[in-house]
C-alpha cells in the first residue's frame, strides 16, 4: 500500500519512461495520466519480434507513450501501432564535459524542472542515503536549491 500512496503524492512535470518491465500497463497508464512523456526505446531491431513476452510488453508501454522514441526502425514500429519517432542515441559532438566544481558536488543529486515543488522528501529516501550530501538542482543558471544532508530536504 505504500506503494500506490507514494503514486499519488508524485507530481511529476513530466514522466520519462523506459522499459517498465516490473510494472503493468495499468499501473503505468495511471503514473502518466494526463502528463507530458515519452519513452526512449535503444533496441529498436526488435520490431518484428512482437511476440516476445518482453518486447509486446515494451510495445504495450510504448503505445500508452505520447511518443515513443527509437533509435531506429522508426517507421516499422510506427505499422505496429505506436507513435515513434526516431532520436538517435548520441550528443552533439561540440558539448564537451566541463571543469569539475566542488560547489556541484553531492553524493544524490535530484533535477527538477526550475521548481523545488517536487524536490525530495527526506521520508521517502532510502535510509543508505538519508544522511548523504544531497543537491536538488532547479536548471535555471546551475545553482543549487537546497543542499545538505538528506534529511535536511523539505519534510
Amino acid at each position: 500500500m505504500v506503494g500506490a500512496q507514494a503514486c499519488k503524492k508524485f507530481q511529476p512535470d513530466f514522466v520519462f519512461l523506459s522499459k517498465c518491465l516490473a510494472l503493468d500497463p495499468e499501473t503505468v497508464a495511471e503514473i502518466i495520466r494526463d502528463l507530458p512523456n515519452a519513452m526512449w526505446y535503444h533496441d529498436p531491431q526488435w520490431y518484428a519480434d512482437l511476440d516476445r513476452p518482453d518486447i509486446a510488453h515494451i510495445a504495450a508501454i510504448g503505445r500508452l507513450a505520447r511518443t515513443f522514441f527509437v533509435t531506429g526502425f522508426d517507421s516499422e514500429w510506427r505499422d505496429n501501432g505506436l507513435p515513434a519517432k526516431f532520436l538517435p542515441a548520441a550528443g552533439d559532438a561540440e558539448i564537451h564535459p566541463v571543469t569539475e566544481d566542488p560547489k556541484h558536488a553531492a553524493h544524490v543529486t535530484f533535477m527538477a524542472l526550475g521548481t523545488t515543488r517536487n524536490a525530495p522528501n527526506s521520508s521517502s529516501l532510502s535510509p543508505d542515503i538519508s544522511t548523504s550530501e544531497c543537491g536538488a538542482w532547479d536548471g535555471s543558471n546551475g545553482r543549487t536549491s537546497s543542499t545538505g544532508p538528506a534529511a535536511q530536504l523539505k519534510k
